[in-house]
């Protein structure tokens, strides 16, 4: 398996603009997206660490760590399609992984003193939590569970007994970080962030991806952290799966 690198981009922690959505996104976090919307967090992404490339005193490369993958409200704008493969005389379900969702990363930060303390140390002289660590997070936490809601496909989820609420993608035992429902024409549709069944807390399992940060203009890489040890080894089935291997490398 082949690692690459994605340029992902600070950005504010709100709803994609076409989901006319404003959902929560809790205090003490902060928000990265892929500006090419061609890669998503998925699960087993999540506890991934985000780190933030800068230059020392003597002009050499560091990382610093900002914090670990939180949670993400789905791979919005995901598009699946079956392929007959001549190998396996059948159609082959590929998933073609994209979102506009920004993926929540905790801003540590906002937890310097518990984690020195966590430690038996204290904080770098001079510190002080930064004022954002204290907001009450942004968007409406009433803002869910909304029976009116937009599609990717500019629809209207309808739902009915047979399919009441927004489901995950799931395929041969394994649940995507996909939330779909039946629009109002009939086609399967992702839904927006404050749709009926759409759980951002979804996102639980081990981390396997690992994200970088680059300083000029908050932009930051996913890619390996083989030569960072103190940041633990990177798993490659995350890149596979986003789409982002070589020509030749998937099958």
């Amino acid at each position: 398996l082949v690692p690459v690198q994605k340029i992902y981009t600070k950005t504010e922690c709100s709803d994609p603009p076409y989901m006319n959505s404003n959902t929560f996104y809790p205090p003490g976090t902060v928000c990265y997206f892929d500006p090419s919307l061609n890669s998503c967090v998925t699960f087993g992404n999540s506890g991934s660490p985000m780190v933030r490339e800068f230059e020392d005193s003597a002009g050499e490369p560091r990382f610093a760590f900002v914090g670990p993958l939180t949670l993400s409200k789905g791979c919005d704008r995901t598009r699946i399609t079956e392929v007959f493969v001549n190998r396996y005389k059948a159609n082959i379900t590929r998933f073609n992984f994209k979102s506009e969702n920004p993926a929540v990363f905790t801003d540590a930060l906002c937890y310097m003193d518990f984690i020195a303390e966590s430690y038996n140390l204290l904080p770098p002289q001079g510190w002080t939590k930064p004022g954002r660590c204290n907001s009450i997070g942004s968007g409406d936490p009433e803002d869910k569970d909304q029976t009116v809601c937009i599609t990717n496909r500019g629809t209207q989820c309808n739902f009915t007994a047979d399919w009441p609420e927004c489901r995950l993608k799931a395929f041969e035992g394994y649940a995507y970080n996909i939330y779909q429902c039946t629009d109002t024409t009939g086609f399967l549709a992702n839904c927006a962030n404050n749709c009926k069944g759409v759980n951002p807390n979804s996102i639980v399992i081990g981390g396997t991806a690992v994200a970088f940060a680059a300083a000029a203009g908050g932009a930051s890489i996913i890619g390996p952290t083989l030569a960072f040890g103190a940041l633990g080894a990177v798993g490659f089935g995350g890149f596979m799966m986003n789409n982002n291997c070589l020509p030749g490398q998937c099958r």
